[in-house]
């Protein structure tokens, strides 16, 4: 096991500027819909109900697409998560 870092201050990933604003990308309406729905299911989880996923629907996304979607940025969240609360720093490259 690694040797993790006692570092108290972590600063979010989502509270600094993005290096990559997703809305000014040349990407479908589709994929923006399903962009926005990531963005809210990462900072306001609670925040997501069956309307966005009725949005995503108008949007062409299947159920199965939804499906998957939710469940890659739930993972990605909660490992974020963990390593967040045991303060686990990126190894440099």
């Amino acid at each position: 096991m690694r040797r993790v870092s006692a570092k108290r201050h972590r600063t979010r990933c989502w509270s600094r500027p993005s290096f990559f604003e997703f809305r000014n990308a040349p990407i479908s309406l589709a994929e923006l819909a399903l962009l926005e729905y990531a963005e809210k299911l990462t900072r306001e989880p609670s925040a997501c109900k069956e309307n966005d996923i009725q949005l995503l629907r108008q949007a062409g996304w299947s159920d199965r697409a939804i499906l998957e979607t939710t469940l890659v940025i739930s993972y990605f969240n909660f490992v974020n998560r963990i390593a967040d609360g045991l303060g686990v720093e990126l190894e440099k490259l």
